[in-house]
């Protein structure tokens, strides 16, 4: 076991060298399928949700602005929510949004890359126990991931904590809860990359 986890790691070392980060100026295009695991932040008082699963698909584009530093921005498809308990009564809850993470992503090693930037999305479905309560349309998340590219396959893992409040539109009887809540989501996804 031992023998074949450092042959594994030899390989991967020696793969490196099939990175595809290109020269400053350079764009490049990276459709991408993966998947969220995403629940709700809320005040300790409520603690109903339990994380689910989504998928996430889309496409970005990045410009290198160095070396080292590149810029990324594109249009995701995301499934957010989580399940939840009322009572005895088991309940999904649904969000599906147009994501357009903004990112700067910092080449630190041969095809590693962290990321932090800020997603603006819109939601585009909605389904909170059968009903589509009025919570806000909008929404901004703050991200920060980091991603490992070879031979033109990238492989990014993403946090995302939503900024706003979902329920900031809604009157205070309106609310299905008392306190806020925002979005949490890790996302996985896997994508080819196409230029540089």
């Amino acid at each position: 076991m031992k023998r074949s986890f450092i042959c594994l790691l030899i390989a991967l070392l020696f793969s490196l060298s099939g990175y595809a980060q290109g020269p400053s100026g350079s764009f490049s295009i990276r459709p991408e399928i993966g998947v969220s695991y995403s629940t709700f932040l809320a005040n300790e008082s409520v603690k109903t949700f339990t994380p689910s699963f989504g998928i996430v698909g889309g496409v970005e584009v990045e410009y290198q602005l160095s070396d080292r530093l590149a810029l990324s921005s594109g249009i995701l498809y995301t499934q957010e929510g989580a399940e939840s308990k009322s009572g005895s009564m088991d309940y999904a809850i649904g969000f599906d949004y147009l994501n357009v993470p903004i990112l700067l992503n910092y080449y630190f090693y041969k095809g590693i890359a962290f990321k932090l930037g800020v997603q603006p999305g819109y939601r585009v479905v909605s389904d909170w126990h059968g009903r589509d309560y009025n919570m806000r349309p909008i929404d901004v998340a703050g991200v920060a991931g980091i991603s490992f590219e070879i031979n033109r396959l990238v492989f990014d893992l993403r946090y995302n904590i939503g900024a706003l409040d979902l329920q900031g539109n809604m009157s205070y009887d309106d609310r299905a809860f008392e306190t806020s809540i925002y979005h949490s989501y890790v996302s996985f996804v896997v994508g080819y990359r196409f230029g540089k």
